[in-house]
């Protein structure tokens, strides 16, 4: 009984996870123990659960997003995008992610070369995936406008956005 009440949650909350995230409406919560995507200015406020909606790119290093996945596979592939207010990619990158220390790079399949692999910091319900993703001295800032920008995350078979404000200090 416990099993299909389980079942059952789980259903119900991918299904309104799913369509919170068609409608673009709902920003996920990235927090241990709950699947979702956060972001922050630095790696101790993806830490500390200071999950931000707005950012100045003229002032920011990096911004730093954290996917947390319950079940993922290990390994698991992180891709990213980042649209900026008028609908153009600026950025995309694509990550594997492990939480085995011992591993370190991995051949992708298709490819003669061996990538790193990125330490996935787990947690009892599954994992969380870090990365800084790099705003200063990169193409971010040569693409930079004012207005409500998009991070698509897709990584363990879930896509999760999240749109957030940018100023730009000027």
């Amino acid at each position: 009984m416990q099993r299909r009440n389980a079942l059952a949650f789980t259903f119900v909350f991918a299904l309104g996870w799913s369509l919170a995230s068609a409608a673009g409406a709902d920003r996920a919560d990235a927090r241990p123990g709950t699947a979702g995507l956060g972001l922050a200015t630095s790696r101790l406020g993806l830490e500390s659960g200071a999950d931000q909606a707005a950012f100045d790119f003229a002032r920011l290093r990096d911004l730093w997003v954290r996917v947390t996945l319950a079940g993922a596979p290990n390994p698991v592939q992180m891709r990213l995008r980042l649209i900026d207010p008028q609908g153009t990619l600026i950025y995309e990158s694509s990550v594997a992610y492990t939480s085995d220390p011992a591993i370190t790079t991995m051949v992708v399949p298709g490819a003669r070369h061996s990538v790193a692999v990125f330490q996935a910091v787990t947690h009892r319900d599954g994992v969380m995936l870090d990365y800084a993703l790099p705003v200063s001295g990169s193409a971010v800032l040569s693409h930079l406008s004012e207005g409500t920008w998009t991070l698509v995350a897709e990584a363990g078979g879930r896509t999760f956005t999240t749109p957030f404000e940018v100023r730009t200090g000027r």
